[in-house]
């Protein structure tokens, strides 16, 4: 996950600092390894996937025939990615609606948060694992979007 790092500030490809994703993730993981405003290694604690592997050759999320079709490889291949990195957390910056059908697959219990104003819309387990489930943080408060998915990782 170094590339994370490597592109953050880059001026010829994508540059991380730009992205409401990378910015939440980093805070996150930060406060929840050691707490440190400065933590150069960060990206090394944690892992990273898409729900669907396959999407657009313009970019964008996958929709219709394209999610729908992929779905039940796209659960099982993600179930096989927690099996394999072992998780003791797990962040979904997706939000319900893009999360919800990949759940009962991967034997997650989620129970829905209760405000319609917060980042996090549904907390859980599975095994040995505590999941948040958030909202995408592109043009949202980031400030309390961190807050929320810190206090339900707490």
């Amino acid at each position: 996950m170094s590339w994370v790092v490597d592109q953050a500030g880059s001026r010829t490809a994508y540059n991380t600092n730009r992205s409401a994703f990378w910015r939440v993730i980093r805070r996150t993981c930060r406060d929840l390894v050691d707490g440190a405003h400065e933590f150069p290694e960060w990206s090394s604690h944690i892992c990273w996937t898409n729900l669907f592997k396959v999407s657009p050759s313009k970019g964008r999320n996958p929709t219709g025939t394209l999610s729908s079709s992929q779905r039940e490889a796209a659960a099982e291949l993600l179930a096989q990615e927690l099996f394999e990195w072992r998780p003791t957390r797990v962040l979904v910056l997706t939000g319900w609606s893009w999360f919800a059908p990949f759940a009962p697959r991967l034997g997650v219990h989620l129970r829905r948060t209760a405000a319609l104003v917060d980042a996090v819309e549904a907390v859980g387990t599975s095994a040995d694992c505590r999941w948040v489930i958030a909202k995408h943080p592109e043009r949202k408060p980031e400030d309390a979007a961190v807050e929320q998915i810190l206090r339900h990782f707490a």
